[in-house]
């Protein structure tokens, strides 16, 4: 397989280059990895957070139907589950990261998915 440079993204003075191997679902999948990552970046603002919001459950369904990736990184499963933590929507929160557990993926943390799971537990016995 061809290997691609897609984009270049500088954002808050931080420059990330992404590739992957050629693929139209894994193109598609990058697209929506990185417009999450820019809306995301802006989430001060509401309607940039519901876009972010958006594009993560979209992605995280291509990433169910199609694409089922596993032992890997997927950008989504972790800010999919930011995003509903900081909403408060723990129970839909603890969802995500459980289906991530299960497909044993990594999200670049110390802790991993088993942190986020015992942090968003903590907080809805807090709230409780």
């Amino acid at each position: 397989m061809h290997k691609i440079k897609v984009v270049k993204i500088n954002y808050a003075n931080r420059k990330r280059k992404t590739s992957l191997k050629f693929g139209e679902n894994l193109f598609t999948t990058s697209k929506k990895e990185i417009a999450t990552r820019t809306a995301y970046f802006r989430r001060k603002d509401s309607a940039f957070l519901a876009y972010a919001h958006s594009l993560a459950e979209l992605d995280v369904t291509l990433n169910r139907s199609t694409l089922k990736r596993k032992d890997q990184y997927v950008y989504s499963y972790t800010r999919l589950a930011i995003i509903l933590d900081k909403k408060k929507l723990f129970k839909e929160a603890l969802a995500i990261v459980d289906e991530a557990l299960q497909l044993n993926l990594n999200d670049k943390t110390v802790q991993g998915y088993q942190g986020r799971k015992t942090r968003i537990l903590d907080k809805m016995r807090k709230v409780a």
